[in-house]
């Protein structure tokens, strides 16, 4: 990409740029709710070894027992035990976390608040919930449904790229916090474009929310063009 502006250096200086938004996708799979509740149960357990709590109770062959049922959550004959494997792993994971505060100081409760705070949203999220957790180190992303055939939800960050119309020169990125419809999120990646006449892609058309940054950008086409 540096070669092509090397021997193109009108390339970044182009008048037209091209606008799509994309999935930036991390690396979660189903089911999410099982495999959230033996995380947790793992880390409750790092952090009950650091500060020297002896549990009443690991769990551990029973943990091991239920993540194999959850191999076969799709499988007609077994997907009634595999759900019941999954409630079973989120009671654990809710007597060992119940079964760490009552052992830790006010120190040590101060300090887990934020991460005990995550757990106890995790356990008690349903499936029809809105603002879901599917991963425990990144909480903040979502799950998107771009109505793709193979793939009916993608779990990760929607994200804008511009690019340059002839070139191709990649010369502004946003990351979206919250999962928002592809026309709304041209406002936040046009302000990392200085150009005035912008192509959308198919699923970014100009709505009533487009009509306040004309000022800024007079020449906008909902042409179907993609990177």
């Amino acid at each position: 990409m540096l070669r092509r502006v090397w021997h193109y250096p009108e390339a970044s200086n182009e008048s037209h740029v091209i606008i799509d938004s994309t999935a930036q996708e991390k690396h979660i799979t189903y089911p999410t709710d099982g495999k959230l509740a033996i995380k947790m149960i793992h880390a409750l357990h790092k952090i009950a070894k650091r500060e020297g709590i002896a549990l009443r109770r690991t769990y551990l062959k029973e943990i091991k027992e239920h993540r194999i049922t959850l191999r076969f959550f799709r499988h007609p004959k077994k997907k009634h035990k595999a759900r019941s494997a999954m409630k079973r792993l989120r009671t654990i994971a809710g007597i060992v976390m119940r079964d760490m505060q009552r052992s830790f100081t006010l120190e040590q409760i101060a300090f887990y608040a934020e991460q005990f705070s995550l757990y106890t949203k995790v356990l008690l999220q349903k499936r029809s919930d809105k603002d879901k957790i599917y991963s425990l180190h990144e909480p903040h992303i979502y799950a998107m449904a771009k109505g793709k055939d193979h793939k009916s939800y993608e779990f990760g960050v929607k994200a804008s790229v511009v690019t340059t119309y002839t070139h191709g020169i990649v010369v502004g990125a946003v990351a979206h916090e919250s999962n928002e419809h592809d026309s709304k999120t041209l406002k936040a990646v046009l302000t990392h474009a200085s150009h005035t006449d912008t192509h959308l892609s198919k699923g970014q058309r100009v709505i009533e929310d487009t009509v306040a940054l004309k000022r800024s950008t007079p020449h906008i086409f909902a042409s179907p063009v993609f990177i």
